[in-house]
């Protein structure tokens, strides 16, 4: 099986790696803070993939696509954007230098089959994800790392060899809605 390496290529990256159908190695890597310019971001995002390309090799690289520049308005802020596609044309183009295969991942349809839904909104469904990865065992420590375990266990399932989930356990992480909140709303 090949070793995977899934990403969400973010200024606090997540990243989830093994072969499929393993618990994966849950990692952060920090590239910068929001108020660094992205061309000190970019330096770190590329030192970063140099090493990992060489000193703990993928076989493949499963990556969130990028957003579209006109998408998304008023979720994400133009630099978040230029951010964002930046670090995914960096990590990337070293990937294809190397060698290593990179999946672009659509993340609502990986969220579609990790969550059973694909069109929520960006907080609920990264807490949906945290909560998918405790209920499988991976223990994601952050929003970044969770949805990487959500790419992870896409790319698992391409491979044939994703953890099971079924709709008992997508219910299961479903937030229940106080009765009372929903009278008064």
């Amino acid at each position: 099986m090949p070793k995977i390496l899934a990403i969400d290529a973010a200024t606090q990256c997540g990243l989830a790696s093994g072969e499929p159908g393993e618990v994966p190695r849950l990692e952060t890597v920090n590239f910068g803070d929001s108020g660094d310019n992205h061309l000190e971001c970019g330096a770190r995002c590329l030192r970063w993939i140099a090493f990992r390309l060489s000193d703990d090799r993928p076989d493949e690289i499963w990556m969130e696509e990028p957003l579209a520049f006109s998408g998304k308005e008023g979720e994400t802020s133009a630099a978040s954007r230029v951010r964002l596609n930046g670090l995914y044309m960096i990590i990337g183009a070293a990937a294809r230098l190397k060698g290593v295969p990179v999946h672009p991942v659509k993340i609502t349809t990986a969220r579609k089959g990790f969550l059973g839904h694909g069109g929520l909104k960006r907080a609920v469904a990264k807490k949906r994800s945290r909560s998918m990865g405790r209920l499988l065992g991976w223990n994601p420590t952050n929003d970044d790392e969770a949805d990487a375990c959500c790419l992870f266990w896409f790319a698992s399932l391409a491979h044939g060899r994703a953890h099971p989930i079924s709709k008992l356990m997508q219910k299961q992480i479903i937030e229940v809605v106080p009765f009372r909140r929903r009278i008064a709303a």
